[in-house]
Formats: structure tokens, C-alpha cells, sequence
């Protein structure tokens, strides 16, 4: 293989990886249906710190909270991954080519979703707050603004999508519940 295609080969792996997640998660159609995007947009807008000066910078509460958050979440991640007996993992496992995400695919996919969002409103905060972008440039003063509030707003869905994750781990709790019923009613 060549040197070019050892190089390209880790790019396109990920690529793949992440297009299926993408897929699997339902895109950009399932960001802007979802209520949890609605409530991070409307708490966004009202609540950003227009005004904002050297005194009041919208990245410092991202990058006080995210990590953090980043940390727990990967903590239950792996959690739920030591989850359950191996027959309850393929219970709730899907089928290859079944059109319908598995509880187990869809609490993977959430998962993820929620903890690359949090990493990407970390990284939008890390890049606001490396470059002090504050809105005193006239020549940049709607991109600045834009940027802060797209950044904002970001930061406040990966905050919402904790909800959104809990609802998913508790959909699968049930499912856990009603698997170890079933088991005592065949005992």
C-alpha cells in the first residue's frame, strides 16, 4: 500500500464511521425536530450575553461546565457498556439489514451524539476564548455575533441532550426491567 493511501486510509475510515452514526442518529432532520434542540435555540437566543464585554464572556461557562460533563458522560458510556447479561444485549440487539435502529444501536448512537456535541461546543469555546473574539471590530461585528451565538446555543444542546440521554437510559432500564420479569416468570 502506498504511502498516500496509509495516510488517506485512517481519514476515510473515520469518515464512514461517522456517516453512519450520522445516519443512524437521523441527520440534520432529527437535530432540528428534536425538543431538546428547540429548548437549547429559544434558551439561546434569549439568554446570550449580548453585551457581552471583557468582563462577560459567553466561553468561560462552556469551558467551566463541558469538561466535566465530557468526563461524566464517558463514564457512563462505559457503564452502559458493561450493562446487562449477554442475553440481554442481544435481545435488545438489531438484526443486520433491519431498517429500524435496535435500543442498543439508539442508546449507542445517543451516546455518541451527545458526547461529540459536547466536544464540538468545547472546541467552539476553546477557539472564541484562544482568540478573544470579542465584538469591537465593525468589520466583524455580525460574524463575531453569529459565531457566539451558534457557539452558545451549541453549548446549551449539549446541556439538553443530558435529558435526552437519561430519557434513552431509562427507555432501556424498562427494557431491562421487563427482560428480568420475563426471566422470573420462567423460573
Amino acid at each position: 500500500m502506498s504511502l498516500w493511501k496509509q495516510i488517506i486510509k485512517p481519514y476515510s475510515d473515520i469518515r464512514e464511521l461517522l456517516s453512519r452514526y450520522w445516519e443512524n442518529y437521523g441527520g440534520w432532520k432529527a437535530v432540528l425536530l428534536s425538543p431538546y434542540f428547540h429548548l437549547a435555540f429559544l434558551v439561546g437566543v434569549f439568554t446570550f450575553p449580548y453585551g457581552y464585554s471583557t468582563e462577560l464572556l459567553w466561553w468561560e461557562l462552556p469551558i467551566n461546565v463541558l469538561p466535566s460533563l465530557v468526563g461524566f458522560s464517558l463514564g457512563g458510556y462505559a457503564i452502559f457498556l458493561a450493562f446487562g447479561d449477554e442475553k440481554f444485549k442481544r435481545l435488545i440487539s438489531g438484526n443486520e439489514g433491519e431498517v429500524q435502529a435496535s435500543p442498543y444501536l439508539e442508546l449507542n448512537t445517543t451516546f455518541l451524539h451527545f458526547i461529540l456535541v459536547q466536544i464540538s461546543a468545547l472546541i467552539l469555546a476553546v477557539a472564541a476564548k484562544s482568540t478573544n473574539i470579542v465584538p469591537h471590530d465593525a468589520n466583524l461585528y455580525y460574524f463575531i455575533y453569529g459565531y457566539g451565538i451558534i457557539s452558545y446555543i451549541g453549548f446549551l444542546y449539549a446541556l439538553f441532550l443530558a435529558m435526552a440521554t437519561t430519557v434513552v437510559l431509562y427507555r432501556l432500564i424498562c427494557l431491562h426491567d421487563k427482560h428480568l420479569s420475563s426471566l422470573d416468570d420462567d423460573g
